[in-house]
C-alpha cells in the first residue's frame, strides 16, 4: 500500500527489478523502468538512467497492464 501512495506523488518513478509481470499490480504508475537482473550493475545502470547519463532502450516484451500503452523508449 505505501508504494501505491508513493507512485501518487508528482514525478514518481517505479522502478522494478526482475518480473515486469509485478507491474499487474501497478497500472496506475506514469513512469516505470523495468531490468531483468536485480545486481549492482543494473542498480548502477539505473542511477544512470535516472541521472540522464545513460538513455533508455529496449522494449518490454509483455503489456502487464491492457489498458496502458508501453514506451519503447
Amino acid at each position: 500500500e505505501s508504494i501505491k501512495n508513493y507512485l501518487k506523488l508528482p514525478n514518481a518513478i517505479l522502478v522494478v527489478y526482475g518480473n515486469p509481470y509485478v507491474l499487474k499490480s501497478f497500472c496506475e504508475a506514469e513512469a516505470v523502468v523495468v531490468t531483468y537482473e536485480d545486481n549492482i550493475h543494473t542498480r548502477k545502470a539505473v542511477v544512470d538512467l535516472l541521472s540522464g547519463n545513460l538513455k533508455p532502450r529496449g522494449k518490454l516484451p509483455v503489456l502487464p497492464c491492457k489498458n496502458k500503452p508501453i514506451n519503447k523508449n
